[in-house]
C-alpha cells in the first residue's frame, strides 16, 4: 500500500474488522504449505502453539523453518538449530530426540554437547528470538490508527499517544484478533536498535534477543503480518505484507 488514505472512518486499529485491508485471506489448513512436512524428534508438526488462534480467524501459521525455534525452551535462533538438526541427521538421529541429543542426554553419558565449527556452540546458545508469553508485555506493543479529518490520512500512534516514526527501515507489525501490533525488528542479538519518539515497550532487556514477526505472541497464529513505514509525524507511508516468518 502507497500513501494510505483512509476511504472510511476508522477511530482506531481495534475496529479492523474480518474484511479489512490488513488480514491475509486463508484456509483451515497452514499457510505456509507445509503439507506432510515433519521434524523427526520433535513433539508434533507443526508445534501446538502454532495452531492458537486460528478459531478466531487467525489463519496465518508459523513457517516450518521455525519450528525448531519455537519448540526450543531457549527459542535459539531457527537458521543455526536447522544447521544442528541436519548434523544430527547425518548421524542417524541418536537419542532419537532433536533436543535430548542437543542439550542433554550426551552430556550425560559423558560426552561433551554438539559442537558445529560453523555455528560454535556459544553462538547457537547465546543467538536466541524472543518470544512473549505475557498478555501484558503483548499489549503494550498494540498502536492505533487515527485519521487525519483533513486528508484522510492514517497516523499510528504508540500506547502514549505519541505517533511513531519508524524511519527509512521501517517496522515490523502484525494483526492479531483486530488489533495492530509492531515493533522495530532485531536482527542481531545485543543490538539495540536507534530509538525514535516511541520507546520500546518492552525495555531493552528484551534487545538482548533477535525479535522478529514470532515474537509478538511466541509464535501463535496471527490473521497478518509485514512491514510499514511512517513519516516523521507519524503519517503511514508504505505497507508491506511481507514475512519470513508467516
Amino acid at each position: 500500500y502507497v500513501d494510505w488514505k483512509f476511504t472510511c472512518q476508522h477511530s482506531s486499529s481495534s475496529n479492523l474488522g474480518g474484511s479489512n485491508a490488513y488480514q491475509k485471506r486463508g484456509v483451515s489448513t497452514s499457510s505456509s504449505g507445509e503439507g506432510s512436512f515433519v521434524y523427526r524428534g520433535i513433539r508434533a508438526n507443526p508445534p501446538e502453539v502454532t495452531k492458537r488462534g486460528m478459531t478466531r480467524g487467525n489463519y496465518a501459521q508459523l513457517h516450518r523453518k521455525a519450528w525448531l525455534e519455537v519448540s526450543d525452551k531457549h527459542h535459539r535462533y531457527g537458521k543455526n538449530l536447522r544447521m544442528y538438526y541436519k548434523h544430527w541427521e547425518a548421524l542417524g538421529h541418536p537419542f532419537h530426540m532433536f533436543f535430548d541429543w542437543l542439550d542433554s542426554k550426551g552430556e550425560a553419558t559423558g560426552n561433551p554437547l554438539p559442537n558445529l565449527p560453523e555455528i560454535p556452540r556459544p553462538v547457537l546458545d547465546s543467538d536466541t528470538v524472543l518470544y512473549i508469553t505475557s498478555p501484558e508485555i503483548t499489549a503494550s506493543y498494540a498502536l492505533d490508527i487515527i485519521v487525519d479529518p483533513a486528508d484522510g490520512s492514517g497516523i499510528i500512534i504508540d500506547q502514549n499517544g505519541n505517533p511513531v516514526s519508524t524511519g527509512k527501515e521501517g517496522w515490523i507489525f502484525i494483526l492479531r484478533d483486530h488489533v495492530l501490533y509492531g515493533s522495530r525488528k532485531v536482527t542481531a542479538p545485543g543490538s539495540t536498535p536507534e530509538v525514535s519518539n516511541s520507546a520500546s515497550p518492552a525495555g531493552e532487556a528484551a534487545r538482548k534477543s533477535r525479535f522478529h514477526h514470532s515474537s509478538f505472541f511466541g509464535g501463535k497464529a496471527v490473521a497478518s503480518a509485514g512491514i510499514f513505514l511512517t513519516n516523521e509525524q507519524g503519517r503511514l507511508t508504505r505497507m508491506y505484507p511481507h514475512s519470513g516468518h508467516y
